[in-house]
Order: structure tokens, then C-alpha cells, then sequence
């Protein structure tokens, strides 16, 4: 059957071609013969026409493309299971444990002794005297205070051989005035330094407590009878 179709097709293509030619064979032999009644003869020109006919290739058809195919979708995942959350465990139970109470003693009867044996001179101790003590001069607070302050006064002067200028306080034109708290014994031994009253600059402070440590060592009080004692010091810093 499909070779039937084919050689109807290829025969049609035949006849028309066949038609084509002829008719262009007498269109060239109409207007040779025009030319020729019309312009000078010519030499005859022996002309072959070849023609070639060409058959056409068959047209092949190409499948049709194979259908799509269909798209499956996925069913959804399932919704998560809820999530149920555990009681805490219990606390354990405390253990009670028996106390056993530990045995009583035994007591033994006690026997009493009419008469106590003598003691030898080796388990007899001697009777210690009491020892009297030295009775310690009273202070009188009003002299005591009085022989600190000439004390202070004394230490004032001694430091005071001792004071040097800062530069920078020179330079910037810084002037103060600061009262130093020294702690002292009676042996003139500095326990402790602190400023009472403090100047408005901190470099003449920092001075100050550097004065008392370059005076060392510091005169000795008289006719002091604490161990201790605390002196107020006012030191100056003028430039004039």
C-alpha cells in the first residue's frame, strides 16, 4: 500500500515536469523564430538543451514525539506527632534509717574510804607568792598634751629643713597649704603618714610625706610617758 502511494506521487511529479519542458521548449522556439523574421540572419548556433530532471527526494515524515508523561505528585508528608513531654521522675523517697542508741555505760559501785592516805613531799606543790607589780606613773593628760604640741613644733622645723619646690608647681605659679598626720612612738619611730588637711594640687602633697622620709632620722621626744602618740604638722608652699 505505502509503495503504491509513492509511485502515484513520483509519476505526478514526472507529468508535471514533462509539462514544464515542453512548454519552455516552445516559448524558445517562438522567440527564435520572431528574432529571426525581425534581425539580419545569423549564423545558426547549434544549441543542445539538456535537461536533467531531477526527481525529488521523498519527504520523510518524522514520528510524532511521544506524549508527556503524566506528573505524579507526591502525596504530602504526614503532620509531625505532637510531642508529649514526660513528667519529671519523683524525688526519691528519704531513707530513715534507725538510730540506735548506744549502750549505758556500766557504773561500778564506788567505794568510799573513811580516812585519805598521806601524800609524799612529791605530789605536795609549793604555794606560789603573789609577785607585786611596778606601779606605773600616772599621765597627766593636760602635761601630756602640752609636751606633744612642743613636740610638733619641734618636728615642724626639723622638716622644714628638708622641703623642695616642685618644678612643675614653680612653672604653673601652684601654691597650697596641707597639715600632715604622723603616728609616732616614743623612740621617734614614724608608724604611720597621712594628710589631714590636702592642698589644692596633688604634687605638693606627694612633697610633703617626701619631705618627712628625707629627714630621718626625726628627734627624739622628752619626758613622754605613752608609747604612742599622733602630731598634727602644717607645712606651706609659697613662691613669694
Amino acid at each position: 500500500m505505502i509503495l503504491s502511494a509513492k509511485n502515484t506521487f513520483n509519476n505526478r511529479i514526472d507529468l508535471r515536469w514533462m509539462i514544464i519542458a515542453s512548454l519552455f521548449i516552445h516559448w524558445a522556439i517562438f522567440n527564435y523564430l520572431h528574432i529571426e523574421q525581425q534581425s539580419p540572419p545569423l549564423k545558426k548556433l547549434d544549441v543542445e538543451l539538456i535537461m536533467e530532471l531531477v526527481k525529488p527526494k521523498p519527504v520523510i515524515k518524522e514520528p510524532p514525539p511521544p506524549p508527556p508523561k503524566p506528573v505524579i505528585k507526591e502525596p504530602p508528608p504526614p503532620p509531625p506527632k505532637p510531642v508529649i513531654k514526660e513528667p519529671p521522675p519523683l524525688p526519691p523517697k528519704p531513707v530513715v534509717r534507725e538510730v540506735i542508741a548506744p549502750p549505758l555505760p556500766v557504773i561500778e559501785p564506788v567505794e568510799f574510804l573513811d580516812e585519805l592516805p598521806p601524800l609524799s613531799e612529791e605530789d605536795v606543790l609549793p604555794i606560789e607568792k603573789p609577785v607585786q607589780k611596778a606601779v606605773e606613773p600616772q599621765i597627766d593628760p593636760v602635761q601630756e598634751a602640752k609636751i606633744i604640741k612642743d613636740y610638733g613644733q619641734l618636728l615642724a622645723a626639723h622638716i622644714s629643713q628638708f622641703k623642695r619646690y616642685p618644678r612643675i608647681a614653680q612653672r604653673r605659679g601652684w601654691e597650697g597649704e596641707l597639715t600632715l598626720e604622723v603616728r609616732l612612738d616614743k623612740l621617734a619611730n614614724i608608724l604611720n603618714i597621712s594628710i589631714y588637711n590636702k592642698s589644692n594640687y596633688e604634687v605638693l602633697d606627694q612633697e610633703a610625706i617626701k619631705m618627712i622620709e628625707r629627714s630621718k632620722p626625726l628627734p627624739m621626744p622628752t619626758n613622754l610617758t605613752s608609747e604612742t602618740f599622733t602630731v598634727f604638722i602644717p607645712i606651706k608652699f609659697g613662691l613669694r
